[in-house]
Order: C-alpha cells, then structure tokens, then sequence
C-alpha cells in the first residue's frame, strides 16, 4: 500500500493578496510516498522527490519488501495510553534540569518498524506505537514496541546486530 502526499514552499504571499508566480520565483514541492503493510505505515520507508520548476533536484528512497509476517501477532498490541507512559518518561529523561516539563502529544499511532541488522537487506519489522512530542517547537519522536511495551533504542539496536554479526 502507499500513501501520497505533496507539499509545496517558497511561494511569496501577502495576506489578502494573490500568490506571486512570475518566472523569477522558484516553486519548490516535494512529493513524497509512505510504504504501509495492511494499512500500518513503515517507519522509514518513503518515496520522496523535491521538485523545483518542474525540475526534479533530489530524490529520497528506501522501501523494503514484505516477504512473510508472523501469524497472530495483531492480538498481541498493547494498549496506546500503556506505551503513552513509556515514551513520555523517557523522553523527559533527556531535560534532567528541568523539574516540571509540558511536552505536547502532536500524534500517535500504530507503525511498523524495521529492527537494524548489520547491512543485510532483510529486517525484522514490529508493531510499534510512535509518538511525536512538541517542546519548545521542535518534535520529538518515541517508538514503543507494542508488543513488549519497552522503548525502541535505534543505537542499541545497531549494536546489538554488529555484535551477532561478528559471531
């Protein structure tokens, strides 16, 4: 399954006025297409371009095909308020200074995500809930794996497949 969607910038604008698209003002779009298996997205998974003028200038592209899944495993998924917790105390782990923290949930949602191995081209893709925080403007993102109901840690995921790697 994928999912579109484009967005466009660099557009000058005045409120109450009419977008100015004379030739000497690039419009810039960048399209972009999201891998879903059974209607859950793939964390990472993306079709992506940047288009200037009608002129593609950067294309983004990692996709991984599904060979076979695990039976049963939708019965398994926690409840999203038990994984909310998990994300939210470790995501204030990161402010130590600060005693009260107002992080605020922009969204949630089922994803897969795609367990790192040390270069292969096969992954192991979990259920995950995936979070974005807002603090102070910028977005922070929390994976919980839905199943086992523990954070997703990308680097220790790394360093745990380089290790069963050199085996």
């Amino acid at each position: 399954m994928i999912s579109g969607e484009s967005t466009f910038s660099a557009v000058d604008f005045e409120q109450g006025g009419k977008p100015d698209l004379s030739a000497g003002i690039a419009l810039f779009r960048g399209i972009k297409y999201l891998h879903a298996h059974k209607g859950i997205p793939i964390v990472g998974d993306i079709l992506g371009a940047a288009v200037a003028n009608d002129e593609v200038v950067k294309i983004r592209a990692c996709w991984h095909e599904i060979v076979r899944e695990q039976k049963g495993q939708e019965k398994n998924v926690r409840d999203v308020e038990d994984s909310l917790s998990v994300a939210a105390e470790n995501l204030a782990q990161r402010f130590p200074q600060e005693k009260k923290l107002t992080f605020k949930l922009r969204r949630a949602g089922l994803w897969y995500y795609g367990y790192h191995d040390a270069g292969k081209s096969r992954k192991l893709f979990v259920p995950v809930w995936r979070f974005g925080f807002e603090k102070d403007g910028r977005l922070y993102h929390q994976y919980v794996n839905a199943h086992s109901n523990k954070l997703i840690n990308s680097e220790l995921d790394i360093a745990n497949a380089l290790r069963k790697e050199k085996k």
